[in-house]
């Protein structure tokens, strides 16, 4: 580091905002590393879509099923007018709306499948990198940046959860826009520069931090102590910028814009609270053990795996839809890089005080976690600690490289030409499992052989008085049948509908003629037929451990080549 950076951070105001100027020279040397940085991040999230993760999860369908609802009749499938919470699949997995709006755009340029449903997160993921790199070039300088950016670019956590169309894939994104505009306009007020953009940045940094809070769960949580815990640690200088005129103006610039973000969720919290909350209430530690001690306990040790060893390096979570199985959300090499980012923070903490923001930032990211009960890590309830990891690990990496610069410059550029190595080896070694092995590992709890299935199902189905579909192994059948069917939301609610309503989620049992239920129910379906029919012709999509009497159509394999499917042409004599 020069003498440049270490006396201009030296002068850097003390609430969240640039530990060092940048840009003094006037060097463009960053843009070239920049864009190659943002290019990786693309690739690493857009490249095969459609197949990787394999398929389609039934909560991806939802959302897109509700955006083709909104797209062509202005309400979601339970008929509710441009909802705040889509309905989804009932009450308790009511999901929030900004997400599923994000689609509709790209479903009237696509139509409903797989490339319109992934590429909003994809590409909010890909936003991200550069967004990283602002973050922390507004921090801590180019360097930092640059590392940040990429160190995200390629995390394994942070490209699955952004290749899949769930809400919590874009709130990372949301998160760093909001922090980017809230340190530059930090930033132009304490240096009293002018600019015309300063209020309508506050503004978009508030509307951007509500609009978050209430788009995954886990942020309406972490949203809230974020704030009250940035505002009391930097409590000194809110109280310096809310003694100017220019200060209180941008405050109130950020009130206003959270306002606006938040004010539909808090309607939805006074009008329809169930869905609001629903969800969150079921999963709350509270309310899923005995006594207080009990979900205390448990809350601790959800909060504390959220951070460990064992989810972050080892074998990550369980589940093989939001992770890679078998697979830590880091790379190995992440985990001195973070010990020597902690090293920094705590070195530096009177010369860096934006330091203190990232780690309030990384302890209190897991807490949503933690208020509910988790036996193992989960990827999604903890995302709010993206990218927080990234920027600290390239904190420690700077850090090393500079402590090594110290010694000698050929141990510093070994140094540098060693991590790169490493990154690039476990980037590689990643990618091959993630787009080679993960697909044919993983296809059955994406359920992808309903994608042939249904293809074949609506090109036979004029020649039958029954299909039915076999929700073996998959609750959701009826909402994949709607999205791989392609099914016009005009049809489906001028079908005759057979739906569930559980206590905790509701399923579509029937569309007219098409029926999601197991071919044991085949002889009381048949019952409910019309009585003229003699004999009914009856389409039967079946799991092959449960034998139908029929003649075999077709069968179809999952990519590891066993049977997944078998299509029957049945019969049956009244």
């Amino acid at each position: 580091m020069d003498r440049r950076d270490v006396d201009e951070r030296d002068a850097a105001p003390a609430f969240p905002t640039a530990a060092l100027r940048v840009d003094s020279t006037g060097s463009n040397s960053w843009r070239l590393p920049l864009v190659a940085v943002v290019v990786l991040a693309g690739v690493m999230r857009i490249a095969w879509l459609d197949s990787v993760p394999p398929a389609i999860n039934q909560d991806e369908a939802i959302h897109a099923w509700e955006a083709r609802c909104l797209l062509k009749l202005g309400c979601d499938h339970s008929g509710a007018r441009w909802p705040i919470f889509c309905h989804a699949y009932g009450v308790r997995e009511s999901h929030a709306s900004p997400f599923i709006y994000l689609l509709i755009p790209f479903q009237w340029l696509m139509g409903m499948n797989v490339w319109s449903t992934r590429l909003p997160g994809a590409l909010g993921g890909v936003l991200a990198v550069p967004l990283a790199y602002l973050l922390v070039r507004l921090w801590y300088g180019i360097i930092p940046a640059l590392f940040s950016s990429l160190l995200l670019a390629i995390s394994p956590w942070h490209i699955h959860l952004t290749r899949l169309a769930f809400e919590v894939s874009v709130c990372p994104t949301l998160f760093l826009a909001a922090l980017v505009l809230f340190s530059w306009g930090v930033r132009r007020t304490a240096e009293s520069k002018q600019s015309r953009l300063l209020l309508p940045g506050f503004l978009a940094s508030g509307f951007a931090i509500g609009l978050v809070l209430w788009t995954y769960n886990a942020y309406r949580v972490f949203i809230p102590i974020f704030i009250v815990a940035t505002m009391a640690v930097y409590a000194r200088a809110v109280i310096g910028q809310a003694r100017t005129a220019r200060g209180r103006w941008c405050m109130v610039a950020f009130v206003a814009g959270f306002v606006i973000g938040v004010a539909p969720f808090v309607i939805a919290c006074i009008t329809t609270p169930e869905r609001a909350w629903g969800h969150a209430q079921a999963e709350f530690v509270l309310n899923r053990e005995r006594t207080v001690i009990a979900a205390i306990r448990t809350g601790a040790a959800s909060y504390l795996h959220q951070l460990s060893p064992e989810f972050l390096f080892g074998i990550g979570e369980p589940s093989p839809i939001q992770s890679v199985p078998g697979r830590g959300k880091l790379y190995w090499i992440c985990a001195p890089l973070l010990v020597a980012g902690l090293i920094r923070v705590f070195r530096r903490w009177s010369i860096e005080p934006v330091g203190r923001l990232l780690l309030i930032w990384i302890v209190l990211a897991p807490v949503p976690a933690g208020l509910t009960k988790l036996t193992d890590g989960h990827s999604l309830r903890s995302a709010t600690v993206l990218p927080a990891l990234q920027i600290l690990a390239a904190l420690g990496a700077h850090w090393i490289f500079e402590m090594a610069g110290k010694w000698s410059f050929i141990l510093k550029r070994v140094t540098q030409v060693s991590i790169g190595i490493i990154l690039a080896a476990s980037t590689l070694q990643f990618a091959r499992v993630f787009f080679h092995y993960y697909p044919i590992a993983c296809a059955r709890f994406f359920s992808s052989e309903f994608r042939p299935v249904v293809q074949d199902v609506m090109h036979r189905a004029d020649d039958y008085d029954l299909v039915l579909l076999s929700p073996q192994d998959c609750g959701q059948i009826g909402t994949l049948f709607l999205f791989w069917s392609k099914t016009e939301p005009s049809e489906y609610f001028s079908a005759p509908l057979n739906i569930w309503e559980g206590p905790k989620w509701d399923a579509l049992l029937q569309m007219g003629k098409f029926v999601f239920a197991p071919s044991s129910d085949l002889s009381d379906l048949v019952a409910q037929m019309p009585k003229e029919l003699t004999r009914v012709h009856v389409l039967i999509a079946e799991k092959p451990g449960l034998p139908v009497d029929g003649t075999v159509l077709q069968r179809y394999f999952h990519p590891s080549g066993d049977v997944a499917m078998v299509l029957y042409d049945v019969w049956v004599t009244r």
